[in-house]
């Protein structure tokens, strides 16, 4: 039988636990790496346009195949923040095409909020297989960051050896994010991949 002592000592307990977060349940602004961030965005993006997370894939145009327009694309760009809690500025979502892009953006400033704020660095990538029977050279646009080498590095590499990997930066982009793509992907060449740095002069943003 409990006792108004024992009821006051459990109340005592019951309250300090009510100030202890849960730690095996991360909050909605803290996921614990890249791939959930993406399940969590294929579920909001799902539901914003009103389609199932199935039909969502990496390569889907978000005009195209979504019909997004401008609109769309901002209040989807505000309900990604809200849950998210990051900001996503217009000059990178005018960069983004398709699904992927819009992953890859949102990952990026997730997981590294610091490094691509408040001047982000983009890049312009394009993967070219040697092999004839894959299917055409990939592109995209992404904030450089390291999220952004990774993915691209695993890109190149899943396509294998003589693969050509081209990477523009915008002709506003400085001589030290030149020299450190040099670097970052210095190590494909060990994997019979060709990468190539440049900038474009005609991409202005």
């Amino acid at each position: 039988m409990e006792t108004a002592g024992s009821r006051r000592q459990r109340s005592t307990i019951d309250a300090q636990r009510a100030d202890i977060p849960d730690l095996a349940e991360p909050s909605a602004a803290h996921d614990p790496g890249p791939a959930a961030t993406e399940r969590r965005l294929r579920r909001v993006v799902a539901e914003m346009m009103g389609t199932s997370e199935g039909e969502i894939a990496a390569s889907i145009s978000l005009v195209d195949h979504l019909a997004v327009d401008s609109l769309d694309l901002l209040e989807l760009a505000l309900q990604i923040e809200e849950t998210f809690d990051v900001s996503l500025p217009e000059r990178l979502l005018a960069a983004v095409r398709t699904y992927g892009d819009l992953a890859a953006l949102v990952v990026d400033r997730v997981q590294y909020p610091v490094t691509v704020a408040p001047e982000p660095a983009l890049v312009r990538a394009r993967i070219t297989p040697a092999s004839t029977e894959l299917r055409h050279a990939t592109a995209r646009v992404l904030v450089l960051t390291p999220y952004a080498v990774q993915l691209l590095a695993e890109d190149a590499r899943r396509f294998g050896r003589g693969t050509r990997i081209e990477l523009t930066v915008p002709a506003s982009g400085r001589e030290t994010v030149l020299a450190h793509l040099h670097a970052a992907f210095a190590n494909l060449a060990a994997s019979g991949i060709e990468v190539d740095v440049d900038r474009d002069e005609r991409w202005h943003v």
